[in-house]
C-alpha cells in the first residue's frame, strides 16, 4: 500500500542525511515505516471486519476524506 505524503517524508530524509542531520533523518524515516505499516493494518482490519471490498478500496475511501470535494455525502438526521 503506498501513501501518498510517504514518498515525500522518505525524500526529505535523505536530503537530511546528505546534509549531516542523521539522527533527524533516521527519525523522519521510521516515522515513515511506521506510517505505512499502520496504514496497511488498517486496510486489513477493515477488510476483515467486512466493512470494506479489498485493502485498496479502503484506502481510496480514506483518502477521499482527505479532499472536501470528494467526501462522501453524510444523510442529515444522523444518529
Amino acid at each position: 500500500m503506498s501513501i501518498k505524503g510517504i514518498p515525500k517524508v522518505r525524500m526529505q530524509a535523505k536530503g537530511l542525511y546528505h546534509s549531516g542531520n542523521v539522527d533527524a533523518a533516521q527519525l523522519l524515516s521510521d516515522l515513515a515505516d511506521a506510517y505505512e505499516y499502520l496504514a496497511a493494518e488498517y486496510g486489513r482490519v477493515m477488510e476483515q471486519a467486512g466493512f470494506s471490498a479489498s485493502r485498496e478500496a479502503c484506502e481510496k475511501e480514506a483518502l477521499a476524506w482527505l479532499d472536501p470535494t470528494k467526501r462522501p455525502a453524510i444523510e442529515e438526521g444522523g444518529i
